[in-house]
């Protein structure tokens, strides 16, 4: 079995963008949205960025039921801004949402968030040994949510 890939290039750093799905999965029936990043209005709210985004197969039998909505799936992110003492800036969560740029996650959203270890993701290590733990602990972590 073969792999596409999707390649999205030329986003603008300046707004939030996401992948909307039009019908069934084809690389044609979807599009970028594009709108102002989020603003947080709330305390207990965090901006996050997507370090990962999960693209497993199943999400293809759920296109359909997002027509022109957001593509949502598993993904570590990391806190870019925060109204929240509980998650500063830089903390990685394993949290559903959708597939964009920037996302607001509110207080109530993240007590479903799992918070990932700072010493698991590390931007600046690129050890391939570091990329299996991080894998093993994803898969441990879907398997319990």
């Amino acid at each position: 079995m073969s792999r596409q890939v999707i390649k999205v290039v030329g986003f603008d750093q300046a707004q939030n963008q996401g992948l909307v799905a039009k019908s069934k999965a084809s690389e044609k029936n979807f599009e970028i949205n594009k709108e102002p990043i989020p603003k947080l209005v709330q305390d207990g709210d965090v901006l996050v960025e997507p370090l990962w985004v999960s693209v497993d197969p199943y999400l293809r039998g759920r296109l359909s039921s997002w027509n022109n909505k957001s593509v949502v799936s598993g993904q570590v992110v990391r806190v870019i801004e925060s109204k929240n003492k509980e998650y500063p800036v830089g903390t990685a969560l394993l949290i559903y949402l959708s597939w964009s740029d920037h996302n607001v996650v509110s207080a109530q959203e993240l007590k479903l968030a799992t918070v990932i270890p700072p010493k698991i993701v590390n931007e600046q290590d690129n050890d391939d040994e570091k990329k299996k733990i991080i894998l093993i602990y994803l898969k441990y972590l879907y398997l319990i949510i």
